[in-house]
């Protein structure tokens, strides 16, 4: 890669190539969201020229076209259909998994997976530095421990890399919108998890020769999980730690402002990130449905003209600033 030099450190983060790569369906829902993204890299985003949205669609009922009504906002946009027979067998992870495969397929320097409801609106440069500089991911630490993950049997993420890598798996990481109590009380500390390198799969940046490494084995573990330990949705964000476990690799824990999420307790656990939000994740649906908020223009006119007192009023906020004020941006 001619951006970076042999030490493999970037020369100029002018020179970078970037891609943002998103799974979805072919649908209103999905379709607008990557719209609306591809609108917000054009407007907000402190380096379009270089950033490139590629998403990974597919349908098990073999409608791998985008509709007329999407396309023309969708032109600059790289859009993969993945086989809809694999589909039809696997379900939506065929998606997730192309995503991950992306870096064999790419002359990018800079490979960020993202969520279809997530909206780059300030500069990255943080993290494509770090990058840039040796890091092989960056991401920000999950919300919350993973639910109904752990058994007696493997009570913890320690036991969980003993068994799988023959490895304690490290927990330095505090959980993003968990509690902890003040450093004097250690009897509250030890009932409440300490975290991995366990990340919100809403924005997950790598390396381009990073994620071509990782993606095989991680792949490989994700079905360990899911087979050998029945794990379900949450076997893909638990499989990235014990990837990088196996690998020896670390990685860059982001502040939240990178995957800053639509939800109240990101304001008291993670004071004063929503002034410097960099990437929003309007995961949360209490004021509105993410595939239906960008689908249509009520839905949209619903959300964006609703009087607010809450953390919603940073999503309409960004919002506005993408779309250029009120008016419903798909016309």
């Amino acid at each position: 890669m001619t951006a970076f030099d042999k030490a493999g450190e970037l020369n100029s983060l002018d020179q970078l190539k970037i891609d943002f790569i998103i799974p979805g369906e072919p649908n209103d829902g999905f379709l607008s969201q990557i719209a609306f993204f591809q609108k917000a890299l054009e407007t907000t985003f402190s380096r379009p020229s270089q950033a490139r949205l590629v998403c990974y669609l597919g349908s098990g009922d073999g409608a791998n076209f985008v509709p007329e009504r999407w396309a023309k906002y969708l032109q600059n946009v790289d859009v993969r259909f993945v086989d809809s027979e694999a589909v039809q067998k696997e379900g939506y992870l065929v998606q997730a998994k192309s995503r991950f495969e992306h870096a064999r397929d790419t002359d990018a320097h800079i490979c960020i997976l993202c969520d279809a409801d997530t909206l780059p609106v300030g500069g990255l440069d943080a993290v494509l530095k770090a990058l840039s500089e040796g890091a092989p991911i960056a991401g920000v630490i999950a919300h919350l421990p993973p639910p109904r993950l752990f058994t007696s049997d493997l009570p913890d993420f320690a036991a969980l890399g003993r068994v799988v890598n023959g490895v304690p798996l490290e927990t330095p990481f505090k959980y993003t919108l968990v509690a902890y109590p003040e450093a004097d009380n250690m009897q509250m500390q030890q009932r409440v998890p300490m975290a991995p390198f366990y990340l919100n799969h809403g924005f997950l940046a790598f390396r381009q020769d990073a994620l071509r490494d990782f993606a095989p084995l991680y792949m490989q573990m994700r079905s360990r999980l899911t087979d050998d330990f029945g794990m379900g949705d949450f076997a893909g964000q638990t499989a990235v730690p014990l990837t990088l476990q196996q690998l020896g690799w670390g990685g860059v824990a982001l502040p939240m402002r990178y995957n800053y999420p639509n939800d109240v307790r990101a304001l008291h656990f993670q004071k004063g990130e929503e002034r410097a939000v960099m990437f929003l994740h309007y995961l949360r649906e209490r004021n509105f449905k993410r595939n239906a908020v960008l689908a249509n223009r009520t839905s949209y006119l619903e959300f964006i003209q609703k009087p607010l007192n809450d953390i919603d009023q940073i999503t309409q906020a960004a919002f506005r600033a993408v779309a250029g004020g009120e008016e419903y941006p798909f016309e």
